[in-house]
């Protein structure tokens, strides 16, 4: 299956494979322990930043819902993939560089198409990646969490593909 992923962290080139990064320097390493038992087959860029990374001040909320949401999984949807373990794509051109605006990527993000087996994806709406709606809380965190990962969709719904990996990269895309 084709799909269409940015590169925010500029860590991706043609011919590439994206899989899963195995880590061994952890420290602590009653932590490094912890990674290997939660996550043995490894983490994605996503996970590393948002799960196994020291966290800067910029995304503390964002990784707050991440683990919200990462806990709801194991707790209630155990066979969905993780968040930390996935690879994260749009179906088409035109959705991908609606995510860009989205994630305030700047002036310019490099775009890939990817290939991937069509039985290692589910897509789900990224508009319940929320704390709450006027006043943030940790039950509207989960509720979202629970709505997401039930595969529910809003009425304005932002998808986006959670990719088991590996997936190749194909080509670059140029945006004009």
């Amino acid at each position: 299956m084709i799909a269409y992923r940015l590169d925010r962290r500029n860590e991706m080139s043609v011919g590439q494979t994206i899989g899963l990064q195995i880590f061994n320097d952890i420290k602590p390493p009653f932590l490094n322990s912890i990674l290997h038992k939660e996550y043995p087959q490894g983490l994605t860029s996503h996970g590393d930043q948002f799960y196994a990374s020291t966290l800067s001040a910029n995304i503390f909320q964002s990784a707050f819902i991440e683990s919200i949401f990462e806990y709801e999984r194991r707790l209630k949807f155990p066979d969905k993939i993780s968040r930390f373990q996935a690879i994260f794509a749009s179906e088409t051109v035109n959705e991908a560089t609606k995510w860009a605006g989205k994630l305030k990527t700047g002036d310019f993000c490099d775009l890939y198409e990817i290939e991937f087996d069509n039985t290692n994806t589910i897509k789900v709406d990224a508009s319940w990646l929320a704390m709450g709606e006027s006043v943030p809380s940790l039950l509207y965190t989960t509720y979202y969490a629970e709505q997401y990962w039930s595969g529910a969709f809003t009425d304005n719904p932002i998808f986006e593909l959670l990719i088991i990996p590996p997936a190749r990269v194909l080509r670059k895309i140029t945006l004009y």
